[in-house]
């Protein structure tokens, strides 16, 4: 049996229509690459988000190309281009620091002032400030329009309630 596996890897496996070479060495399984006869260790798919995290934090999110081009210098997975490309497109970090690459909103409209008083009253949140001593880490603004006012307000993000 481990004879077949030796000749079926040294003969290659043939791929739409392309032949794609395997060596099996110490019980390692390499690609040949065809174009320069480098052998690049084949990585399952059971393991590539372990090479792509490795990869990727390793050179602090240095972009798509730059880690490939570390990945494809030592190990194979197929479809490395694709597949690396969804990782890092729904990777946490990523999404949470990215660029927004969107066209700008339409125009601001202001918000028309009265002449009554507290009658426009707006609110924002200011979250996850570092806390205080009394352990309040967000801040409620709320402004009136008409008057220009600006209350701000401390508040804890977590409470709890005895019995």
């Amino acid at each position: 049996m481990e004879g077949d596996i030796e000749t079926v890897f040294k003969k290659g496996i043939v791929l739409k229509k392309e032949i794609v070479s395997f060596v099996l060495n110490d019980e390692l399984i390499y690609y040949i690459d065809p174009v320069n006869a480098r052998r690049r260790l084949y990585i399952p798919k059971t393991l590539e988000k372990d090479i792509f995290s490795i990869t990727y934090n390793e050179y602090i999110h240095a972009g798509f190309h730059r880690a490939y081009d570390i990945i494809i210098a030592s190990v194979y997975i197929k479809n490395l281009s694709r597949r690396f490309r969804i990782y890092i497109t729904y990777y946490p970090q990523c999404q949470l620091l990215q660029i927004t690459r969107h066209a700008p909103f339409g125009a601001l409209h202001p918000i028309i002032k009265s002449s009554i008083s507290f009658y426009i009253v707006t609110a924002d949140f200011i979250l996850a400030l570092p806390k205080t001593k009394n352990g309040k880490n967000y801040i409620l603004t709320i402004t009136y329009k008409f008057s220009k006012k600006l209350e701000l307000i401390s508040r804890k993000d977590t409470y709890t309630t005895t019995k």
